[in-house]
């Protein structure tokens, strides 16, 4: 309890200069991804599960850190869709998940099976922020020389076939925190080092991916 106390009161009223989501996002704000110690709370923001599991918010959360024993994970509403787009425009600017790969029963972030449609969908297709071909240069080239991936990046012989089509007219994002592993729409087929990995909506039992290194 006296932990608990000490923790709460410098969440609540800090004095310290350290990112605090309780202060910049509000409970309402910080949605819990995965629980496994407390899976109900699950897809609901803390101030939602509070209210339905009759708690106080940052009570909730510290049973969450508790029952889970710190293997937990939450989503925050901290961005501004200004700084997206403005980052998005820079020249040297790529796209990635920054998710984690599990297993479909387990929990995750949107990003995860997102981002990349819903640059193409939402920044390309539907706010003309990035032309098309910008954007899946931000997601290959670019990429692949910028980590040093050799043979990478380019649909060019004797580069390893990594190739994903899809329609530039459909394609979009479906995830959500509630349902994050949604597939998205509008993608056809994926080849993954030269074998098709998915396709017609279905993954395939090719296990063609491989750790990559950079190679400078």
């Amino acid at each position: 309890p006296a932990t608990r106390k000490e923790i709460r009161d410098a969440m609540l009223s800090p004095v310290y200069d350290w990112d605090n989501p309780v202060i910049n996002f509000g409970f309402e704000g910080i949605h819990v991804v995965t629980a496994p110690g407390l899976p109900e709370a699950e897809g609901k923001t803390l101030a939602e599960g509070a209210k339905q599991l009759g708690r106080e918010p940052v009570e909730l959360l510290f049973d969450i850190i508790v029952a889970s024993r710190g293997d937990a994970q939450g989503a925050y509403d901290g961005m501004d869709e200004r700084d997206v787009v403005n980052i998005m425009k820079e020249p040297t600017g790529m796209v990635c998940t920054d998710g984690l790969s599990v297993f479909p029963t387990e929990g995750t972030h949107p990003r995860t099976y997102g981002s990349f449609p819903r640059v193409l969908g939402r920044y390309v297709r539907e706010k003309h922020i990035l032309a098309l071909e910008e954007a899946v240069h931000k997601m290959t080239k670019l990429t692949a020389d910028t980590l040093g991936l050799r043979a990478r990046g380019l649909i060019r012989e004797g580069y390893y076939a990594d190739v994903t089509v899809f329609d530039p007219d459909t394609v979009r994002d479906t995830a959500t925190l509630e349902h994050p592993h949604t597939k998205a729409e509008g993608i056809r087929t994926v080849v993954v080092n030269g074998k098709v990995a998915y396709a017609d909506g279905a993954y395939t039992d090719a296990a063609s991916g491989r750790l990559l290194r950079a190679e400078r």
